[in-house]
């Protein structure tokens, strides 16, 4: 299409049983797949390739999707976008071996969703806003400017990021891995991976994590470069951490760091904030090579929870706090520091209720447990 003309497939009815290809085909403008003119169309069955095709720009939209079957491979497309706006079942996304700017999914209601993105690079941005429940996002062997997940990932589902790097260069952009995705009995994990950027947060987490969910990292780069102040008063300031962790963790809830490299501006810090109920947090053979603060600090009261810190070293200080209010209790906690060389221990509950710190095997220069209330 020497003169950059618009291919378009748009569907007036449901789609059945259909495959659309463009293979080997330059100078295209774009590439356009629809089925979606009336709530009630499906595109069932069908399949959409496109394979070594240098595109700028491929569109695909469709209201309901059932065994629908995406894949891109060998290609350079500036920008791809897909979108199932309808409850579905079964929709496959499949990028490989491909190289862009922006990739954009959105599955609004599916079950037995999958997207792949395979030994790909997207300079920009990667947005995933998937609602799904059995369903499962894999990321592997491919570099992304930033990363953005949004939606929720229910029951049974995943997103996995196994040996890609994220690196956000932009001083205009804060947030380089930014969720805000709700978890249900589902998994987040990020391994042997790099998460790196100029700006305040390599990782900036804001959603609830519900019952039997787990996030784990596992040997990965996590670094900011950025210097700031760390705190008011004892909180972590959200505006002015090196990376930043916030989630809601309920009962059953696991958060799992272990053998990360983790580098922190001047005075940066990994702050959690929690409400936090029957939830785990394990940092586990963790390096902070540059003297970084971990914050836990409860934003209600803490119930039947366990935080531990083990075979860590090189963090400045290690901070659990439940005293943002007088009526704030931390009932039935555990804290738990093992095999670590740490300057400072801060450790300040309003009120107690069967609450149990436990400390052995470290170097604690300075510890302090202040419980200010009846308990």
């Amino acid at each position: 299409h020497y003169s950059k003309g618009k291919l378009y497939v748009y569907h007036v009815a449901s789609s059945n049983n259909n495959y659309f290809v463009v293979n080997h085909s330059i100078n295209l403008a774009s590439i356009n797949y629809y089925c979606l003119a009336s709530a009630s169309y499906t595109s069932s069955n069908d399949v959409v390739g496109i394979y070594d095709v240098v595109v700028p720009v491929v569109v695909i939209g469709v209201t309901r999707a059932v065994n629908l079957h995406v894949d891109t491979a060998n290609s350079a497309i500036a920008s791809l976008t897909l979108t199932v706006s309808g409850v579905s079942n079964n929709v496959t996304l499949r990028q490989h071996n491909n190289v862009g700017d922006t990739l954009a999914v959105t599955i609004s209601s599916s079950d037995d969703a999958t997207v792949s993105l395979t030994d790909s690079s997207y300079a920009k941005l990667v947005t995933m806003n998937v609602v799904a429940t059995d369903s499962h996002v894999t990321v592997n062997r491919t570099y992304m400017g930033r990363f953005r997940n949004f939606g929720s990932y229910k029951t049974g589902s995943s997103l996995l990021i196994d040996q890609s790097t994220i690196e956000n260069t932009l001083t205009s952009v804060q947030k380089a891995f930014e969720n805000t995705a709700l978890f249900t009995a589902s998994l987040l994990e990020v391994r042997r991976s790099r998460i790196l950027t100029v700006e305040r947060f390599a990782m900036y987490f804001a959603a609830h994590v519900y019952a039997g969910s787990v996030h784990r990292f596992v040997d990965n780069e996590i670094k900011t470069t950025y210097p700031t102040t760390i705190t008011s008063g004892n909180q972590p300031l959200q505006s002015a951490i090196g990376y930043y962790y916030v989630n809601y963790f309920y009962t059953g809830a696991v958060l799992e760091m272990a053998r990360n490299n983790i580098t922190v501006g001047t005075q940066s810090a990994f702050g959690l904030y929690l409400n936090q109920n029957g939830g785990r947090i394990v940092h586990d053979h963790t390096n902070h090579y540059s003297k970084g603060k971990l914050y836990v600090y409860h934003v209600a009261s803490s119930n039947n929870n366990y935080f531990v810190v083990n075979h860590s070293i090189n963090l400045a200080s290690i901070n659990y706090y439940c005293l943002a209010s007088a009526s704030y209790t931390s009932s039935n906690d555990v804290v738990g520091i093992y095999d670590v060389v740490v300057p400072v221990v801060v450790i300040g509950v309003t009120k107690a209720v069967n609450l149990h710190i436990d400390t052995a095997n470290s170097a604690i220069a300075s510890l302090t447990l202040t419980v200010s209330g009846v308990s």
